[in-house]
């Protein structure tokens, strides 16, 4: 064979095994605000500590016969101007987003930045990784699963495993690891959804990252792979499941409860109680805001109640009486069996809906 009959040849392979091979490239769909650099691999906000700002980015990509999904998200660092409360406060959220494109059902795992200083002094760094499955179309609020754990390290790492199971092809896997800085292991999650067959066919891969508030963030995305048509099996290291508080079991109890409500339900039902359900995430999600903004406050009460016990019983040694303070111990008391008839009530009436239904 000539040397030129050779280079034809060779060519000829090269250009087949590209036309071939699998290409996967993130399209960039939109990109808003002020930015120090950004890709899908890696960005930075441009540090604004005068004024409240925002920055979006916005990726997409459609994948056929999809098997395997796995990167890295890094929270690199991050600087909030001042209270979160008076959204002085930068947040930054990054959403990794899967799902068909006939839009049945939606895979989420975002992960929450946060940056603020307590009363301006204190600084306080803290992600939220959130983990989202909803059935799109018909959309019914009680067959969304929705798990969620605090990392109180920054900078932090995640790994993520989406990939369609390789023994029940019906089911996606995802997992979840987290790391500290030093990639010593944390926290882990492994979650499974039966989303049928035909949902890995045609795919979207979506990657959304938002910024708002005063400071700035950086974050990366490292080691990504996308795999078609061969299934994986990848070894993924156990992680220890941390604890639940007493307000997320409690969400998880009336979660469950909800859902099997709802999946007892006839058809022309489930559009109502998806309806209430939306109501009550609306009312659910108000509760949470009230009891994290309580929270902040809860140490700096109870010194604020010192301070007013103190003025009542100098107010009872002026007076040469302890009525100011009787007074204010009957106030008290009434505030407690007020407070405690209102949970019992309230347990009452949840109670007699689970026995109703």
């Amino acid at each position: 064979m000539s040397k030129l009959s050779k280079i034809t040849l060779f060519s000829i392979l090269l250009l087949l095994a590209i036309y071939i091979s699998p290409c996967f490239a993130w399209i960039q769909q939109e990109v808003t605000g002020n930015w120090d650099y950004y890709s899908n691999t890696a960005w930075k906000t441009q540090q604004i500590d005068e004024s409240w700002s925002t920055a979006t980015l916005f990726y997409n990509q459609s994948v056929s016969n999809f098997t395997y999904w796995f990167f890295e998200h890094n929270v690199l660092d991050g600087y909030g101007h001042g209270w979160a409360v008076f959204d002085q406060d930068v947040e930054m959220n990054t959403r990794y987003i899967i799902y068909d494109v006939n839009k049945t059902k939606l895979i989420e795992v975002k992960f929450w930045f946060r940056g603020s200083k307590e009363f301006y002094v204190s600084e306080d760094r803290y992600v939220i990784c959130e983990i989202r499955y909803e059935q799109i179309s018909p959309s019914y609020w009680f067959e969304l699963s929705y798990t969620s754990y605090r990392i109180d390290y920054v900078p932090c790492h995640a790994r993520v495993w989406i990939y369609r199971d390789p023994s029940q092809t019906d089911y996606l896997n995802v997992k979840v690891r987290i790391y500290d800085n030093n990639w010593n292991l944390i926290k882990g999650k492994d979650l499974k959804y039966n989303i049928g067959s035909s949902w890995f066919s045609d795919i979207v891969l979506e990657q959304e990252i938002e910024k708002w508030g005063k400071g700035w963030v950086e974050c990366s995305k490292t080691n990504e792979s996308i795999i078609t048509n061969e299934l994986q099996s990848p070894s993924v290291v156990e992680a220890p499941t941390p604890p639940m508080t007493m307000i997320e079991a409690f969400a998880e109890f009336v979660r469950d409860q909800w859902n099997k409500i709802g999946e007892a339900l006839p058809e022309p039902i489930k559009s109502f109680m998806a309806n209430i359900g939306g109501i009550f995430g609306v009312a659910w999600q108000t509760v949470t805001f009230v009891f994290v903004v309580t929270s902040k406050f809860m140490p700096y009460i109870g010194i604020f109640y010192m301070i007013y016990l103190v003025i009542i019983v100098l107010r009872c040694f002026s007076e040469t009486s302890i009525s100011p303070l009787v007074e204010h111990l009957i106030v008290m008391y009434t505030l407690f069996a007020q407070i405690v008839q209102a949970v019992v009530g309230i347990v009452h009436a949840i109670w007699s809906f689970i026995k109703f239904w």
